[in-house]
């Protein structure tokens, strides 16, 4: 059975530019349309897009009005001319409608079959036709439309300032950096040294290629898979827990003794808080976990119940505090203490530049400590750690301030 199938267009340009055809393509999406062929690159004069109402599943689609929408959504965009052609459902090989210019299409889009003008035959007939008649669409669809397009168009320019801002950073890097930044994350298991060692063993048996990563001091694996779902042992504590291994790392560079006084001034979601707990040795010492917003503190609560027994707990004081007015300062503010520094940001303006700032503003004496990491990079002031040098792990910069006198 013969029905309209729509055809579109490009009536200005001889090509259409790959973000034409992205257009193209994410208009179909939002409308009653499938894309049947694409364009094919040895067309020299137009291109000819073949494209068919989607399967309606209980009701028959109405083309006059998706057709209306679809034109709109097309013009004000650059892509112009919707026409209408004869043809069966599924049948990708109709002959395609030749634009009212004159210009033959491709060859390859007609798939061998004579064009309109050569068998002297309109196939083609036009939206605005007596017998085909397509209602306007309404207003309110109109700025819907329009509203949708400018998002998807401030989108793009945020995307592409993006881009040439860290493409001055970076230089040549970049390419290879951001592939790397939109690849899958990486994890690793950071063992919980409060759990039963045993339960850990058997919750990671079938993991494949467990290895024991050899640049952190806190024990922590790798695998070339996807880690289960961490068990509980006896105390309800789980066996492990999953972040990215520079950020252990981070917590490291802290040189954490037994009986330290330690506080993570944005503690959420509470890895770092783990590996740091792993490392004092409690009950000796107390960790203060802080937390400003009250969303990201209750997961860190969460963490710290889920992970920490509740006979340890007391060591653990997780608050709610603005970090910049600090009421407890001199229990930190102490000769030979350390203070680091760690965003999983890639901007320098975050990393070295907050630390060059600093450098010009504080009133205490402290020296940087120039410290190397078995992963990672040097910088100006500190290290950081990109996942295209680093085997995926990162990003994460580290800084270490040391107070002098």
């Amino acid at each position: 059975m013969s029905q309209l199938l729509p055809v579109v267009c490009s009536s200005h340009l001889p090509l259409l530019t790959q973000s034409e055809v992205s257009t193209l393509h994410l208009l179909l999406l939002r409308s009653s349309f499938c894309l049947l062929s694409l364009p094919s690159p040895a067309s020299l004069y137009s291109f000819t897009f073949r494209i068919i109402p989607k399967r309606a599943k209980k009701s028959p689609l109405s083309i006059p009005k998706s057709m209306s929408q679809l034109e709109c959504s097309l013009q004000r965009c650059g892509i112009n001319g919707i026409m209408l052609a004869e043809g069966r459902e599924g049948d990708s090989a109709q002959e395609a409608c030749r634009w009212e210019t004159g210009q033959p299409c491709s060859s390859d889009v007609r798939e061998g079959r004579e064009s309109d003008a050569e068998d002297g035959t309109q196939r083609g007939v036009s939206k605005g036709s007596k017998n085909r008649q397509v209602k306007a669409v309404s207003k309110t669809k109109l700025r819907n439309i329009r509203r949708q397009e400018e998002e998807r168009q401030r989108k793009c320019l945020v995307l592409q300032a993006f881009r040439n801002f860290y493409l001055v950073q970076y230089g040549e890097r970049w390419p290879s950096l951001f592939s790397e930044l939109q690849a899958e994350s990486r994890s690793c298991c950071l063992v919980n040294g409060f759990a039963e060692s045993e339960v850990f063993m058997q919750n990671v048996a079938n993991v494949p290629n467990l290895t024991r990563l050899g640049f952190t001091t806190v024990p922590a694996y790798g695998c070339s898979g996807r880690f289960p779902h961490p068990e509980r042992d006896s105390k309800n504590v789980y066996t492990y827990y999953l972040l990215d291994a520079a950020s252990v790392l981070a917590t490291e560079a802290l040189e954490i003794h037994p009986g330290d006084s330690i506080l993570d001034l944005c503690a959420a979601p509470g890895g770092k808080s783990l590996a740091i707990l792993q490392q004092m040795g409690l009950p000796q010492g107390m960790l203060t976990a802080n937390e400003l917003s009250d969303d990201r503190r209750q997961r860190l609560l969460k963490v710290i119940a889920d992970y920490v027994p509740r006979n340890l707990r007391q060591c653990v004081k997780v608050t709610g505090r603005d970090g910049t007015r600090w009421p407890e300062s001199e229990v930190y503010d102490k000769v030979g203490g350390l203070v680091v520094y760690s965003t999983c940001s890639i901007s320098n303006l975050e990393n070295d530049g907050v630390i060059a700032k600093m450098l010009k503003k504080i009133k205490f004496n402290f020296e940087i400590i120039h410290r190397k990491f078995p992963i990672g990079e040097e910088t100006e002031h500190g290290w950081i750690i990109l996942p295209d040098l680093a085997h995926g792990w990162g990003p994460l910069y580290i800084a270490i301030l040391k107070r002098t006198s």
